[in-house]
């Protein structure tokens, strides 16, 4: 047993076993402040971070022993000539290191693959919250944005002063009628450059235009004038359908002027707006550096979506592509 022991003992504190050990520490010090030193340093409780520092772990320490016999069994056989190295027990043969370093070859495969395979329902999920928040913020912003244009129509449509306006610039005394259209063209006119919409126009309760103010005044599209009954019918804004009109893209605000006193329908409202110049181009930003990311904003129509916004990718017209 003394003897036994006394093997072991030369075989651990031989030159060759230290020399290995130093540098096999070495490497697990450099290669684990390398690797882990930023999990280690940065506060980061996320589960995936967490998994990739224990396989990292693993990865170094499996290499250090590898690493380790590797070399012990190097530094042995140069010193074979010495008295000392003869009492080193067991010796290494070449099938041995053959083994090994193999087993080294092959671990940083197994430890990608693990890593891969525990990390990719993660990546999907996190990928996909992700998308979910993109998605929210945007159609919060297309919300926000609407809401503020039904707002200000909602305004005007509900002023008594305007409403009296229209009335009367129909069916007041003839030589008030201009001084009526006045002020229901002041109202309309501040509305709208205040709102930054493209046109506003005031219908009679027949659909028929009775004013229109704007830069760019065109005839109302057949899908207003098919809106104008649900308007008055609930009550209620209506949002008209939304077109490509010379590369822009439009809709309408259509609101139902009421009288107040006898809830007559004495015409309508109508504010056409361009999305192109505020909401969509936000839509084409994406958040994040992305080569593909793209957000959509769509329309159904029969059995398939349109894609109102252009994209990001590539260079089509709006309303141009379907899905």
């Amino acid at each position: 047993m003394p003897a036994a022991q006394a093997q072991l003992s030369a075989t651990w504190f031989s030159p060759a076993f230290l020399k290995a050990a130093s540098i096999a520490t070495l490497y697990a010090m450099c290669a684990g402040l390398w690797i882990m030193g930023p999990d280690l340093f940065l506060d980061d409780d996320h589960n995936g971070e967490r998994v990739e520092f224990f396989l990292d772990a693993a990865f170094v320490l499996i290499s250090t022993l590898l690493l380790f016999l590797s070399l012990a069994h190097g530094f042995r056989e140069a010193d074979r000539q010495t008295p000392l190295a003869r009492v080193v027990t067991p010796r290494y043969t070449t099938r041995r290191l053959a083994v090994m370093f193999c087993a080294l070859a092959l671990l940083a495969p197994v430890i990608g693959i693990s890593y891969i395979a525990l990390r990719i329902p993660q990546i999907e999920q996190e990928a996909f919250s992700h998308l979910q928040m993109i998605a929210k913020f945007n159609a919060e912003q297309v919300e926000n944005w609407l809401g503020e244009r039904r707002g200000d129509v909602q305004v005007l449509s509900e002023s008594p002063l305007f409403i009296e306006a229209v009335r009367k610039m129909q069916d007041g005394p003839r030589n008030e009628r201009a001084t009526w259209r006045e002020v229901a063209e002041k109202s309309l006119g501040s509305m709208k450059n205040a709102s930054h919409h493209v046109q506003a126009s005031i219908l009679s309760a027949e659909g028929l235009t009775l004013l229109s103010t704007g830069d760019d005044r065109h005839a109302l599209p057949k899908n207003v004038l098919d809106r104008l009954p649900d308007a008055s019918r609930e009550k209620r804004i209506v949002l008209g359908e939304i077109i490509n009109h010379e590369d822009n893209v439009h809709t309408n605000l259509i609101a139902p002027l009421f009288d107040h006193e006898n809830e007559r329908l004495v015409g309508y409202v109508v504010y056409c707006t361009n999305l192109s110049t505020y909401i969509l181009p936000r839509l084409k930003d994406w958040p994040t550096p992305s080569p593909s990311g793209e957000i959509l904003l769509v329309r159904q129509q029969g059995d398939h979506l349109v894609v109102i916004n252009p994209l990001r990718r590539f260079d089509t017209p709006p309303l141009s592509i379907e899905i």
